[in-house]
């Protein structure tokens, strides 16, 4: 990967600790986390960083989910956004790029994060992704 790949986690510690893991398959790569929305926030303030990507749990209800997303979208509009979540419920939303399952193991993640990120390779050239897919799920 030629630049760093600068990555946001919303949420739980598990789903941290499943992205670091992934994140190290992927190589060269900053991991920032929130908790919560006023880490966020904070965040955004102490950081000069754009994000590239960022991954919101499943542990928060769905207008928690969008009150991130919508402040992800003001502050990193060029972030992509994956929620993490096993309902289908919110797959139509356009503040969320991709969904994938909560159970998903890091080098399955590895490869969405790639994709998202624009880093995939296809004939040993990087191939460039849009940073804003309609919302799928993973498999």
């Amino acid at each position: 990967m030629p630049g760093r790949l600068s990555v946001l986690v919303i949420g739980s510690t598990e789903l941290t600790n499943v992205v670091r893991d992934a994140l190290v398959l992927c190589g060269r790569s900053r991991l920032a986390v929130a908790a919560n929305y006023w880490e966020l926030c904070s965040l955004s303030l102490r950081e000069a960083a754009q994000f590239q990507l960022a991954i919101l749990d499943v542990s928060f209800s769905d207008r928690e989910l969008r009150r991130r997303a919508e402040y992800i979208r003001r502050r990193w509009a060029d972030a992509a956004i994956l929620l993490v979540r096993d309902d289908c419920d919110l797959l139509d939303d356009p503040l969320y790029d991709e969904r994938i399952p909560a159970g998903i193991n890091p080098e399955e993640l590895a490869a969405v994060i790639e994709r998202l990120a624009g880093t995939e390779e296809a004939g040993g050239q990087k191939q460039p992704s849009s940073s804003r897919h309609a919302c799928r799920t993973a498999s």
